[in-house]
């Protein structure tokens, strides 16, 4: 197996098996001589299977053909660079996508391909692949040191691996949290909450942990419930970020499918305590967050006692009750 064949596995392997959809597969790599090569292959880590981005190189030196590709789901491009100098400043590349909206771009490059640089450590300092929460921080892939293919063996300065990921903008979900009937009066019932979120499988909670199934989940303690002036108002927040599935795009509202995440709460023990809760069914996509809320009403019962009126009232009407027995039995 050559040098070639060996980094392009090392690409497709990098790629998370958790977000496995169809793998890239870049265009074989022949460098004809006196050029280098710069192979480049482009994911959609949610499965997008309709967009596509625009992938550039930009050079220090050299000629690049072509300088820029679009590039789907899945496909890749050789782009070639001649006239390198042989001597002097080494011959730097940047591999770089545009902008997507509500997609974040990611760069992993084959370890110890094209000179990678190693000065930089956003630039392609991951050779590993993305870290579970799928947030990697590389700007480009960067090759710091392309040299002309000389015709006889090739080595990694004369061929670039570069995996552009593209991964959907975390979103937000905001569960506010209400109390009712409580306040300074009842300060001896403890307002704090846990609010659990779970997603299902497709989804991935920024921070959380994956479980079972892909499913994903993240704890978040609500121990605030005052305003901005330190006044207590009986409501807090929890706040999540979410990375979803992707979905096909309809032309019909309707046929829109979404990932679907619930929230609960946990951490009270009364059972004074009733929930109102439509977190049940969370709806997040691509670009798309969700909001929703958890109403618990305090109930404080205790042994119903009358006033001193209510209770002459009820003297009153047991002596009248008594009255009249008396008549009617003497």
């Amino acid at each position: 197996m050559t040098i070639k064949r060996v980094l392009f596995a090392m690409i497709a392997m990098m790629l998370l098996p958790a977000l496995a959809y169809a793998q890239p597969t870049p265009p074989p790599v022949t460098p004809a001589a006196d050029t280098a090569v710069i192979a480049v292959v482009h994911e959609f880590t949610d499965g997008n299977m309709e967009d596509s981005v625009l992938v550039s190189v930009v050079c220090n030196a050299g000629t690049i053909s072509p300088s820029s590709a679009t590039l789907a789901g899945g496909e890749g491009v050789s782009f070639v660079l001649a006239n390198i100098p042989v001597s002097g400043t080494p011959t730097v590349c940047n591999v770089t996508q545009s902008p997507l909206s509500d997609y974040d771009a990611g760069y992993v490059c084959a370890p110890g391909s094209g000179g990678a640089s190693t000065t930089d450590p956003t630039s392609c300092a991951n050779p590993t692949g993305f870290p579970d929460d799928l947030v990697n921080t590389a700007t480009s892939c960067e090759f710091g040191n392309l040299l002309p293919y000389d015709g006889s063996t090739v080595v990694d300065e004369n061929v670039g691996y570069c995996a552009v990921l593209s991964t959907p903008t975390p979103v937000d979900v905001e569960v506010t949290k209400i109390w009712e009937e409580f306040g300074a009066e009842q300060a001896d019932f403890d307002p704090d909450v846990n609010i659990t979120l779970r997603c299902e499988s497709g989804a991935v909670i920024v921070g959380g942990t994956e479980g079972i199934g892909g499913r994903w989940s993240k704890t978040v303690a609500v121990s605030d419930f005052d305003d901005e002036d330190g006044n207590y108002i009986g409501e807090g927040t929890a706040d999540f970020e979410v990375i979803p599935n992707w979905y096909p795009t309809a032309s019909d509202p309707d046929d829109q499918e979404y990932t679907e995440c619930t929230a609960t709460e946990s951490g009270i023990a009364s059972s004074a305590v009733e929930v109102d809760n439509n977190c049940d069914g969370i709806e997040v996509a691509v670009g798309m967050g969700d909001e929703c809320t958890i109403t618990n009403t305090v109930f404080f019962e205790g042994i119903p006692t009358l006033s001193q009126y209510g209770m002459a009232i009820m003297v009153l009407l047991m002596l009248g009750v008594g009255f009249v027995g008396m008549r009617r039995f003497v």
